[in-house]
């Protein structure tokens, strides 16, 4: 009897030795500075009114972890949802999983939008999870024929379907509504999808109109806004606006998203009009900046080797390009921040500096995968781009251009002559061949040489 008494004690000595090394080893001990719900609550006050939405978002995250209160719980949520409305660029669908609020809807439009959201945002994670009692009790709650944020997730379930029309009319509908009283952000995202369907359907007059009229004119730009506008006055065969758009991607203002998907429609342009030279400038650019990287390819080179690969943008990359995005916004952050003193300058602090760490991490995970396939789509460009001046080269001999005689309806001259009765034109030369008009949109000029 002795020897089992002497036996459990050991175990349970063992067992405690061991709950203690697990608390060393894997629990974070929370400071001082951070234990003062107050402290959080101004926290996130200040970052919300002063812009900081990555820091905005991570407090929220903290709270919501470490404070079970009502009024903790809603602070953070009401973060959370403004920090999206304001603009934060990524996915933040799980922190909605612990939330157990039961709201009741206040007046007036922020009250409006703050309940309607939550249980949106309930109602699609309960979907995601295969949960469809709980989906269908949040989506009770929701104002389904008024709230625009509601009609906006209706139409991306219809465009995933592949319904363009029946998108085109649900965003429509939800453009429809008050405006005034929308987050902008909201309203800059269902515009941009109407762009893309039209583009999608062919109407690229519809979606250039909608880029001039508004996107093309956001402050701050959206980069890929030139990009996605450039391909429609591809479609239209209006070369000189389509390379004049790309140009503004060498701007500083496009200096943070760099996609290789500008090297692909140059090298298409250059190909509708025989553009040799240009597209031998093009090659011979392109391999410059990527000399390096195409021969530690060809040598077998790890390619955390090369900076230059981390910040090209490749759409399947979604959470690598995400993560990347957060952990650039939170340093950036972080920056500013860095002289706020007292209580919520140590939390801030506290924050960025924990916050960081996970995401930092995350992305290392993340790279590795993520850096294969970027480095795959260079060199697919590089190939692409030496195919292509070879089929530059190959039209020049087609008998149907050779032996097509010149007229007066197809003169050589530059592409986009056809200007209307009602409207002038007028071109200088500058730096680079391009020009620029009072409404700051840029031209190439280039001439089509596939009838030469």
């Amino acid at each position: 009897m002795k020897s089992i008494i002497v036996l459990l004690a050991l175990c349970s000595l063992v067992t405690t030795n061991a709950a203690r090394g697990a608390d060393a080893r894997w629990q974070a001990t929370v400071p001082p500075v951070a234990k003062d719900v107050k402290t959080w609550e101004a926290a996130t006050q200040r970052l919300r009114d002063e812009g900081y939405l990555f820091g905005a978002l991570a407090v929220a995250n903290h709270l919501i972890s470490l404070f079970a209160d009502i009024t903790s719980k809603e602070l953070a949520y009401r973060t959370v949802i403004q920090s999206i409305d304001a603009g934060y660029p990524v996915p933040v669908r799980d922190i909605f999983i612990p939330g157990d609020l039961d709201l009741a809807l206040g007046e007036g439009p922020e009250e409006y939008q703050f309940y309607n959201s939550y249980y949106l945002y309930k109602a699609i994670l309960s979907e995601e999870k295969k949960a469809g009692h709980w989906a269908t009790f949040y989506y009770d709650k929701i104002d389904k024929e008024n709230f625009p944020k509601y009609i906006f997730y209706q139409a991306v379930q219809a465009y995933s379907k592949g319904d363009l029309q029946g998108a085109l009319d649900l965003l429509n509908k939800a453009l429809g509504k008050k405006l005034s009283e929308q987050p902008k952000a909201l309203v800059v995202k269902m515009t941009r999808m109407l762009a893309r369907i039209h583009f999608e359907k062919g109407d690229y007059e519809k979606a250039l109109e909608i880029y001039n009229s508004f996107l093309l004119k956001l402050n701050p730009m959206q980069p890929s806004d030139w990009l996605e506008a450039a391909w429609a006055y591809f479609h239209l065969k209006k070369y000189p606006e389509a390379l004049g758009l790309l140009f503004n991607l060498e701007s500083k203002a496009a200096a943070k998203e760099f996609s290789l998907e500008k090297f692909n429609l140059r090298s298409l342009v250059y190909r509708s009009t025989c553009a040799t030279p240009y597209m031998d400038a093009l090659i011979e650019s392109f391999e410059d900046m990527f000399k390096d990287i195409l021969d530690g390819i060809k040598k077998g080179d790890p390619y955390e080797k090369y900076p230059l690969l981390a910040t090209l943008e490749l759409p399947d990359n979604a959470e690598f390009n995400q993560t990347r995005q957060v952990v650039n916004g939170l340093r950036e952050e972080a920056k500013k921040t860095a002289s706020w003193s007292g209580p919520v300058g140590d939390l801030v602090k506290y924050v960025y500096r924990t916050e960081l760490l996970i995401q930092q991490r995350k992305l290392k995970s993340l790279s590795g995968e993520a850096l294969n396939k970027i480095a795959q789509q260079v060199l697919l460009v590089s190939e692409q781009m030496r195919f292509l001046k070879f089929d530059i080269q190959r039209a020049k001999y087609n008998p149907r251009l050779v032996f097509q005689p010149i007229s007066e309806e197809k003169p050589r001259s530059t592409v986009a002559d056809g200007v209307r009765p009602d409207e002038f034109e007028i071109r200088w030369m500058q730096y680079g061949d391009y020009w620029l008009d009072e409404r700051n949109k840029l031209k190439a000029i280039i001439v089509d040489r596939c009838y030469e």
